[in-house]
């Protein structure tokens, strides 16, 4: 595909970009008295052309999520690699009816994240048949694997790492697929910060070397093994590591905090997604409209949640660390 095939998309793109929440409306939500207020400030700002009682507030997140992706699809040529950013949906959707099928838990709709590229009655019609061969290649290993994980220990850890290990890698295939530089760039620094993460965790509750290789994805920033190593030789030796192989502020982060390493995850990932404004053709400019839009709507639901809780403007302002 050729990258001027986009020139109309990222022109409309660039024209609706305006109409994300900035600095002045998110703080205008975090100031506001009550729920409904709330609601209204965003109602004023088109996430809503009726009334909306607080409590469909997630509702409304959807819709406006749907609706985000409706827009992109419409704009951006045919054949366009966006489905890239869905895949992890799909993996999560899976999770969810695997634990359910353990744990007999019913409705589970409200569970399932959307949009997806995977219909979510053939994930629950495959575990429940354990007949893995009517899912996608990206799900099938995964979900065949995973199962046998719970029917032996009924552990879903273990599940859940068998599949955000699959999410990881496959995520990354179809990142280099894309023939997208910045593309793969960027899932591979999603990637790398979630691994990360888990090597940090690692640490905190002794995991040994079985676990961080079951765990950590094939294609990190860095060495995998050199990131394994690192962690089982504790702490200091992670830090150490990362400081080393240029991320000196996940280091710094994490050593005040997981709260504070999710600050430093977020504005990594927003400073990357700034590099798209000065790409004028390619898939770029619309990928990174929808991860903004996500970030708005993972801050409006922070907001929401703790004003319908009732927290302060200072418990606000702390739980939204790197969201907002």
């Amino acid at each position: 595909m050729n990258q001027t095939d986009y020139a109309y998309g990222v022109s409309y793109i660039r024209s609706i970009e305006n109409r994300l929440l900035d600095k002045g409306d998110v703080e205008s939500l975090i100031l506001t008295k009550t729920p409904e207020e709330a609601i209204r400030i965003l109602t004023d700002k088109g996430y809503s052309t009726e009334p909306v009682a607080p409590a469909d507030y997630e509702r409304l997140l959807s819709a406006q999520l749907e609706k985000c992706w409706e827009t992109v699809r419409e704009a951006a040529p045919k054949g366009a690699p966006l489905d890239l950013f869905l895949y992890q949906n799909d993996f999560h959707n899976l999770k969810v009816v695997l634990k359910a099928t353990f744990t007999g838990a019913k409705q589970i709709e409200s569970l399932f994240l959307s949009p997806h590229t995977v219909d979510t009655d053939l994930i629950v019609k495959t575990v429940s048949n354990q007949d893995f061969s009517l899912l996608p290649d990206m799900l099938k290993t995964a979900a065949e694997e995973a199962y046998r994980a719970l029917s032996r220990t009924e552990d879903s850890q273990t599940a859940d790492v068998i599949i955000d290990k699959a999410a990881m890698d496959f995520m990354y295939e179809s990142a280099v697929q894309s023939k997208s530089a910045f593309v793969e760039k960027l899932v591979r620094l999603k990637n790398t910060l979630c691994d990360i993460k888990i090597a940090y965790r690692g640490v905190k509750t002794d995991k040994n070397k079985d676990f961080l290789e079951k765990a950590l994805s094939d294609r990190p920033a860095f060495s995998r093994d050199g990131l394994i190593a690192a962690a089982l030789g504790g702490e200091d030796s992670l830090l150490s590591f990362l400081a080393s192989h240029n991320f000196e502020g996940a280091a710094n982060a994490l050593k005040n905090s997981v709260t504070e390493f999710e600050k430093y995850a977020s504005a990594a990932e927003k400073e990357m997604l700034q590099q798209a404004n000065y790409i004028t053709f390619g898939i770029e400019p619309l990928i990174a409209y929808i991860l903004k839009k996500q970030s708005e709507l993972l801050t409006v639901r922070i907001i929401m949640s703790c004003k319908i809780n009732g927290l302060s403007e200072e418990k606000i302002r702390e739980r939204l660390g790197g969201a907002a």
